[in-house]
């Protein structure tokens, strides 16, 4: 076998599995009239079916609202979810990362609305983005289509590419209906 640099070894291909298998992630969006803002983002695996929200906040209450309005926009049954360990998709670390447990309680909202709908929730080892990374990717694709996107009006520290949330939100709808 030839020798690899490190760094340029390709991923591993996914686990074969039948369709409705959704990777799940949130990406945080630079403050704008001095709030920030948070895009729900969920890809299915086979199809690439990508579907955004964007959300003031990341409550887990509020994610499993969006991951609602996410199943009935998908339409097709769901059987496994993919999200990291953040505190709006589990409590298995009940705030501390140090403090691990085997598996979640179950009592966070996103893990009932998983098994409301009998949808298994699967979690990333912590610290590696690497395990979700359809859904990271496509974060990164919305990085770069706000940075492509820049509009840099009079603003000499170049932070002027929207002039509100009301227009970010609408260019992302857009990138992801064009996707």
């Amino acid at each position: 076998a030839a020798d690899v640099e490190p760094g340029t070894e390709r991923p591993a291909p996914f686990e074969a599995t039948p369709f409705g298998y959704v990777h799940v992630d949130l990406r945080y969006l630079a403050r704008l009239d001095g709030r920030g803002e948070y895009v729900f983002v969920a890809i299915e695996r086979m199809t690439r079916f990508a579907w955004i929200e964007i959300m003031p906040d990341r409550s887990a209450a509020r994610v499993a609202a969006a991951r609602t309005r996410f199943l009935t926009a998908f339409g097709h049954p769901v059987h496994t979810v993919l999200t990291d360990n953040g505190s709006e998709f589990t409590d298995r670390f009940g705030g501390d990362v140090r403090v691990r447990q085997a598996k979640p309680s179950g009592r966070h909202a996103f893990d009932r609305l998983c098994a409301a709908h009998g949808i298994e929730h699967r979690l990333t080892r912590p610290y590696t983005p690497k395990t979700n990374g359809m859904v990271e990717r496509f974060n990164r694709r919305i990085g770069e289509a706000i940075s492509g996107a820049m509009q840099f009006r009079k603003d000499p520290h170049r932070r002027g590419t929207f002039q509100s949330h009301a227009e970010r939100a609408a260019f992302l709808i857009d990138f992801v209906d064009a996707y």
